[in-house]
């Protein structure tokens, strides 16, 4: 199959990295709003959206 022409990551940072777990920390609970408004952006803005 064919590679895609881009590729689009989002990411959040974090200020703990030496531990683990499965609950997100506050900062990054409060992001999680906006970066799933971005993807949901993004998303719609390109042919994948259409699928």
């Amino acid at each position: 199959a064919p590679l895609p022409k881009e590729v689009m990551i989002f990411a959040v940072g974090t200020q703990e990295v030496a531990q683990v777990t499965e609950e997100m920390t506050g900062k990054v609970s409060e992001a999680m709003p906006k970066v799933v408004s971005l993807v949901l952006e993004e998303v719609s803005s390109t042919s994948i959206g259409s699928l």
